[in-house]
């Protein structure tokens, strides 16, 4: 597994990743996962300005590629960030998703805002579900999730025959 920044304590009072440029992240293996930057928890978390291209990921089984993954926070912020060109080129179809621009899979008030995520592509995936630009998984009772002014841009297609996408996904909380 390959990750560009991973952070977070429950004993770090304020954590700030920002002003980075990330760029070509690769992995490859059976059921590999790729991500950009992961945070893990963090009283009050700011993810900001960072610019994220070239996240590209191959394998078989259920490889993922994860732009950004917030599995924690008490007050998380997510705002003026770009996500370009994250691929995973496996030829997969076991698992979805195969890539989460934005994955929230934690924490407590989480606000994403400014934020653009595009060029994010499967090509040989065979899943109904392949790309999610923002997944929000978390089933946390009494969490909040805001989302303003993002933009999005879903282009994508695949040789495999049963082939979607989805700009944002909610389980339930």
């Amino acid at each position: 597994n390959v990750k560009g920044i991973a952070g977070g304590s429950a004993t770090i009072t304020t954590l700030n990743i920002n002003n980075n440029n990330i760029f070509t992240l690769n992995s490859s293996g059976a059921n590999a996962t790729i991500t950009g930057i992961e945070v893990t928890a963090g009283s009050t978390v700011n993810v900001n300005n960072i610019f994220l291209s070239g996240i590209t990921g191959t394998g078989t089984g259920s490889p993922l590629a994860n732009g950004f993954v917030i599995s924690g926070g008490t007050t998380v912020n997510v705002f003026h960030n770009y996500l370009y060109s994250i691929f995973q080129n496996g030829a997969i179809a076991t698992t979805s998703p195969a890539i989460n621009g934005m994955l929230f899979s934690g924490g407590g008030t989480v606000t994403t805002y400014n934020n653009m995520v595009s060029n994010l592509g499967t090509p040989n995936a065979n899943l109904t579900d392949a790309i999610r630009v923002v997944s929000v998984t978390s089933t946390t009772p009494s969490s909040t999730y805001n989302f303003y002014y993002n933009s999005f841009n879903v282009a994508a297609s695949s040789a495999g025959p049963d082939f979607g996408t989805t700009t944002l996904y909610h389980a339930a909380n």
